[in-house]
């Protein structure tokens, strides 16, 4: 990293030069060379971060690049002087540098985070029910066949039950039914009667008489 944003402050500040003599164009010949070198040290710090989600790591990037060149257009804008722009920029190399050592750091761990699991648990039909109906939270699985997982979330309130059956491979079509063209719908799963669960689990949960159950009037 420092090798790099020496290399690119070097590049502003040699072009600038260049620019100035011979041909006297005018140009900032200290901080856009320090603005050069902490968007680059940024850029590879960020991109250096393990992060929980694919492709999160451009996000962050691109984010906190457009912030600090936001930043940079509006002390132009009031027409800032060199030492205003050096007192934003100059801190940003370091701390860039402080977050790549962090984020190598956990790297080498192996501490790279994985939120893939707990967003596709936070989105699924199941656990929505399982929250809706005062479930806990740690459902606990159960292999039904070789395909075919069953997932129950326990300690429902009003005795409910909530429970999802997770098919590995299975196409768009009704498990335990009769098969149908796999290139069309995909793989039928024999692992699982769906009927015959759906059956079971409503026999075995019947509505209490005690409920009320509220018919919405249509008008």
């Amino acid at each position: 990293m420092l090798y790099g944003t020496g290399a690119v402050a070097i590049l502003w500040l040699t072009a600038a030069l260049l620019a100035r003599w011979p041909w006297g164009i005018v140009v900032p010949l200290v901080w856009p060379a320090v603005l050069a070198a902490g968007f680059l040290a940024w850029t590879q710090a960020l991109t250096w971060m393990p992060y929980g989600l694919p492709g999160l790591r451009v996000i962050v990037t691109v984010l906190l690049l457009a912030a600090l060149d936001a930043v940079v257009l509006v002390a132009l804008h009031f027409k800032a002087g060199e030492p205003v722009m050096l007192a934003i920029l100059a801190p940003q190399v370091p701390l860039a540098f402080l977050v790549a050592l962090f984020a190598v750091a956990r790297a080498r761990r192996g501490d790279v985070p994985d939120w893939r699991p707990s967003l596709a648990r936070r989105f699924r039909t199941a656990d929505r029910r399982a929250r809706r109906n005062r479930c806990e939270p740690a459902p606990a699985e159960s292999a039904v066949a070789i395909d075919v997982t069953r997932i129950d979330y326990p300690n429902c309130a009003d005795s409910a039950a909530v429970v999802l059956y997770r098919i590995q491979g299975g196409g768009h079509t009704w498990p335990g039914g009769k098969p149908l063209p796999e290139w069309f719908v995909g793989t039928t799963s024999t692992g699982v009667d769906a009927t015959a669960r759906m059956w079971t689990f409503f026999r075995e949960q019947p509505l209490s008489r005690n409920r009320q159950v509220t018919i919405p009037r249509v008008h």
